[in-house]
């Protein structure tokens, strides 16, 4: 989790950023947001949880220097981009589900 200043000299803003994986890829996510919106979501998941993600913005990951330096390689050539009040992101413990298996 990182802080930001907003833009135009607004409020201090959090970024959240990790890598989604299912069978066939990974994709990395990046989640913009209040701080205290951004330290919520910190809080409510961890490592194998499900997670399910709507109305994110998709995008061309680009091929810099600095996209190979500060993120993790990914099998697809797209990233999602999750915005405070605009995304649904829907966290759920993977211990929850075993009794449906």
């Amino acid at each position: 989790t990182r802080k930001i200043a907003g833009r135009n000299g607004g409020d201090e803003r959090g970024i959240l950023s990790f890598t989604l994986r299912d069978e066939t890829a990974t994709v990395n996510v990046t989640c913009w947001g209040s701080v205290s919106s951004i330290q919520q979501m910190t809080e409510s998941f961890l490592i194998n949880d499900l997670v399910k993600i709507t109305n994110c913005q998709v995008l061309e990951k680009p091929d810099t220097e600095q996209e190979k330096l500060y993120n993790p390689t990914t099998s697809v050539n797209y990233r999602l981009s999750v915005r405070d009040g605009l995304t649904s992101a829907v966290w759920s413990p993977y211990s929850a589900l075993i009794p449906l298996l």
